[in-house]
């Protein structure tokens, strides 16, 4: 009989992939890993895309904020951010 082959990481329960993750000690980050992206280095699509999606971002948060009679701002709602 043909054995059957090793399951898939992606079918692998959550749970098991955490676990897995905390044996080896795999959860801590090191912060010398971390590399901050410079937006200057974007290429002209990509400044184009991120500035449309600032825009965008801006205008949303702008508007979820009313003005009062009485001169004060009131944000009417929280932002999500989806990706």
């Amino acid at each position: 009989m043909a054995e059957k082959p090793p399951p898939s990481p992606s079918s692998a329960s959550p749970g098991s992939v955490k676990e897995k993750i905390q044996k080896l000690g795999l959860s801590d980050v090191n912060e010398g890993n971390i590399v901050t992206i410079d937006p200057e280095k974007f290429t002209p699509d990509q400044k184009k895309d991120f500035e449309a999606m600032m825009k965008q971002a801006r205008d949303q948060f702008l508007n979820s904020f009313m003005q009062t009679r009485k001169g004060t701002l009131v944000q009417k709602y929280k932002i999500k951010v989806v990706a």
